[in-house]
């Protein structure tokens, strides 16, 4: 019986200890939401605390022949992933194209345009059933980059 009491007391205490950890661990990372008010000559004057910028840590790196792949997982615990392809032909490339459009929900951006070379790139942003799609097309060329957010693809993009 007091070593059942001794066991109970020592789980009991490691799982204290566990939600101080976390606690913490959230009160110092979690960034003050609530805006300040200053009345200044008549006017308010409110502050919001700016979101900390987004960090991206490389998990994976494959190189192929034909294709590549890289996984990231965001400082705030999000994971994104980006994905090219070298197709056969353009034809293969138009229909993984498609096969992306079909299972979208909204697609928000699609945009066509020349590099210098001459050489036609489309890029096309959309939500689809897991978060937010890009896809980019030049040539024979696939990629397509995943996120949960578009706030965490327009972070990738701009890092």
């Amino acid at each position: 019986m007091r070593r059942l009491v001794f066991h109970l007391a020592i789980a009991c205490l490691t799982f204290l200890v566990g939600c101080f950890i976390a606690a913490s661990y959230r009160f110092v990372m979690m960034p003050d939401e609530s805006p300040r008010v200053e009345e200044h000559e008549g006017t308010y004057v409110v502050e919001v605390a700016l979101q900390p910028e987004l960090r991206f840590f490389g998990e994976m790196h494959a190189c192929g022949p034909t294709a590549n792949f890289h996984t990231y997982t965001a400082s705030d615990g999000a994971q994104l992933s980006v994905s090219c392809f070298e197709m056969g032909s353009a034809k293969r490339v138009a229909r993984e194209v498609k096969t992306r459009l079909a299972g979208a929900k909204e697609i928000l951006e699609r945009q066509v345009d020349r590099n210098e070379d001459g050489v036609v790139r489309e890029r096309i942003v959309l939500f689809n059933a897991t978060g937010v799609m890009s896809l980019s097309v030049t040539g024979k060329s696939f990629c397509e980059t995943t996120a949960p957010t578009l706030k965490h693809l327009q972070a990738l993009e701009r890092r």
